[in-house]
């Protein structure tokens, strides 16, 4: 009995003995989570939003560094959110309430100016800044992967603490002025999305062609400034004649402008009509925007 147990033990040594050393030799395959495979051809949209679903880590670190180094190694840092939309607001309301007389209603004619002016400069930055973002970044996406729809969409989330820290701003001189935000200020972060939204599907649009053609970008730089006059923002809707009003109602950010006024400072009604189309352009920008991003990546990365 002895010798078959130890027989027995022997033989069980000998054994896994055997499959341990087995074990050590076979390489370790362990497949991994998401699988990219980069080709020369053009990446379909449906690709690209698995790709940055699976990326999402990196693009909060995009988050991160983008709002840390805005304002690094400035002299005041943080004050330049406030100095922006204010000093913006008084040479606005110096000229056109006091020269060109332009009325406002009941409001504060400061009040009115800067609940337009704040979400226009957002929406100037962070355009700027999504159509420029590939020859930004071109020495980090010439030399390794990921999926490059990260860079607008980070770049468009920095210049949001601009835009709260200028709405904080707002509010307090608002209680200066005596007025009271009104309930509906609850639905101001649905405005925020959506003109945070509207501002990454045109920057999807433009900035593949705008890499690729660079006249593109002087050209926006005029229309931007167009495009703040054709804005209801230093002026009231009302007072232009109703054929301009109609027109003007097609501009997607007049609705998104007018209903972060109304869930602000409680100016006029909410804008149905002029939100709706807001939406609707949104929608049809972000659509287009992912597919021509797309379509354009393997040409944009030799042109940077």
């Amino acid at each position: 009995m002895l010798v078959l147990f130890l027989f027995f033990c022997g033989s069980s040594f000998v054994i896994a003995s055997f499959f341990r050393l087995f074990a050590r030799a076979q390489p370790r395959r362990r497949l991994p989570r998401h699988h990219v495979l980069v080709t020369s051809r053009p990446q379909h949209w449906t690709v690209m939003l698995k790709e940055l679903w699976h990326a999402r880590e990196i693009a909060m670190i995009f988050i991160r560094r983008d709002i840390s180094v805005q304002y690094k190694q400035t002299l005041i840092g943080i004050l330049w959110f406030l100095l922006r939309p204010i000093a913006t607001v008084a040479i606005f309301a110096t000229i056109f309430r006091y020269i060109v007389r332009f009325p406002a209603g009941e409001t504060p004619y400061a009040l009115f100016v800067m609940s337009g002016i704040v979400p226009w400069l957002y929406f100037s930055d962070a355009f700027q800044k999504g159509i420029n973002c590939l020859q930004g970044s071109a020495g980090l996406i010439t030399r390794i992967y990921f999926p490059r729809i990260i860079l607008p969409i980070s770049l468009l989330v920095a210049p949001l603490a601009d835009l709260g820290v200028g709405m904080g701003a707002l509010l307090l001189v608002m209680l200066l002025y005596g007025v009271l935000p009104p309930p509906h200020l609850v639905f101001l972060p649905f405005f925020v999305l959506l003109l945070y939204l509207f501002a990454l599907g045109l920057s999807l649009c433009i900035a593949g062609p705008q890499a690729i053609f660079r006249d593109i970008g002087i050209l926006l730089g005029f229309a931007l400034l167009m495009w703040l006059y054709l804005t209801p923002i230093i002026y009231p809707l009302d007072i232009l004649p109703s054929f301009l009003q109609n027109l003007l109602i097609y501009n997607p950010l007049t609705g998104i402008v007018q209903s972060i006024r109304w869930s602000v400072l409680g100016y006029g009604e909410l804008p149905v009509h002029a939100l709706g189309i807001s939406i609707v352009v949104t929608a049809l920008l972000l659509i287009a925007g992912v597919q021509v991003f797309a379509r354009l990546e393997t040409r944009y990365i030799d042109q940077v």
